[in-house]
């Protein structure tokens, strides 16, 4: 394992714990709170960035083309979001 490699993996691992303890702590709110607008944001907001750290992780795994794929998709999303 290269020293980049190593740097990518402990990055990953340590964005999925930061997004694991906000998961605990959207759904103690939930527990708490019940179905408050904020809450649901909120839990969306946390759902969502766990969708875009295991796109980003599958996209490495794949490698370069994996890399340019997901640019490529971000960028269309990108132009997509602009002209409408």
């Amino acid at each position: 394992m290269t020293e980049t490699t190593g740097d990518i993996l402990l990055l990953t691992l340590l964005a999925c714990g930061l997004l694991l303890a906000l998961t605990v702590f959207s759904e103690v709110l939930r527990a708490r709170m019940g179905s408050h607008p904020a809450v649901q944001t909120f839990t969306t907001r946390v759902e969502s960035w766990w969708a875009m750290v295991i796109l980003f992780a599958i996209a490495l795994v794949i490698g370069p083309v994996g890399i340019v794929a997901l640019v490529g998709f971000a960028a269309f999303a990108a132009l997509r979001e602009y002209t409408t």
